[in-house]
């Protein structure tokens, strides 16, 4: 009897075991095997504004994820609600790693400050990594009677609510760093929207607006034609861009720490763990890639991984300090 216990506890453990060591195989062919088909990577913009630096960085991981043998990653542009349409389908998605999208401010930490419009909250996305911080520059056509600054600012003062400033909407990055000029400055300039950072760009080409508070690689190369000319600079340094050296900042005219912009990658809630891990290194090779580097400095951006933690601390520090300005928007 004592004989026959032994056998069977030694029969139960043998089991456990091989169940144990099975289960462990099956999640490391698993993870070795991702991304065993296409991955969509869901830009929540129109093409040609954020969807070039995603492109960009989408091309050079193919590159490392072809020399692994592996299937690819692939763009599609959902556009709409500054962000808030694409970054839902995103969110919507079975979270096995195979969906994932573009988060930035305006659909992140801005765009949660308006649970009536927003149908998810930032406890519903998941992190992957940062891909660069946007600049941002406050622009005039090449024309326009504004030459610096001072101009646009004195003229606003003596002439409220007539200027008007091209928009991504209630919830885009450029709208809240328009109401915090406004905020600062004491003037008022009618935020007029659209639908991304192109038809903003294209509404101020036109003249159908005066001014706008574009993404520097979107601008840069209308600035270097001389169609566009830039009056201030989004960034939290005293120190000029080397692309606009006679531009000043918006530290430099004392606005103090302004949120940090974020180009981004996130998904659903509950990617299994290896998988992140493995779109986190893939993307991390991609962004210090010098070509990457180089490209992305060329266009007048900073190149600026994050991983997942650091990239939710990011977002939850811009979430804090939206609340000052909430009400603003609209």
């Amino acid at each position: 009897m004592g004989k026959r216990l032994i056998h069977l506890t030694c029969l139960i453990v043998a089991t456990f075991f091989i169940i144990v060591l099975t289960k462990n195989l099956q999640e490391t062919l698993a993870a070795d095997d991702y991304p065993s088909k296409p991955i969509e990577f869901v830009v929540t913009w129109p093409p040609g504004g954020t969807d070039m630096q995603v492109r960009l960085v989408v091309e050079a991981a193919n590159k490392y994820l072809e020399m692994e043998g592996k299937e690819k990653i692939y763009v599609t542009n959902k556009p709409g609600g500054a962000g808030i349409v694409g970054l839902t389908y995103v969110l919507n998605s079975k979270p096995d790693g195979y969906t994932i999208g573009s988060i930035h401010g305006s659909n992140t930490y801005i765009a949660t400050q308006f649970p009536e419009i927003t149908p998810y909250t930032l406890n519903d996305i998941e992190p992957i990594c940062c891909f660069n911080n946007t600049k941002y520059s406050l622009c005039v056509k090449g024309d326009s009677p504004f030459k610096g600054y001072e101009d646009l600012v004195i003229y606003a003062k003596e002439h409220p609510d007539l200027l008007t400033c091209a928009v991504t909407g209630k919830t885009g990055t450029d709208n809240v760093y328009l109401e915090l000029l406004k905020m600062k400055e004491k003037i008022d300039i009618r935020g007029i929207p659209f639908k991304g950072s192109g038809p903003v760009t294209l509404a101020l080409l036109g003249g159908h607006v005066d001014m706008i508070i574009g993404q520097n690689p979107l601008v840069l190369p209308h600035i270097e034609a001389g169609k566009l000319r830039p009056l201030l600079v989004i960034y939290n340094r005293k120190e000029r861009l080397k692309q606009f050296p006679n531009v000043p900042s918006t530290m430099e005219k004392s606005f103090g720490e302004l949120p940090l912009v974020i180009t981004a990658c996130g998904g659903p809630v509950g990617i299994p763990k290896d998988r992140l891990k493995k779109l986190g290194d893939i993307f991390k090779k991609a962004m210090h890639d010098p070509e990457v580097i180089k490209t992305i400095e060329k266009i007048g951006d900073t190149a600026y991984y994050l991983n997942s933690e650091e990239l939710k601390k990011v977002i939850m520090e811009g979430d804090k300090s939206l609340l000052k300005i909430r009400d603003k928007l609209k």
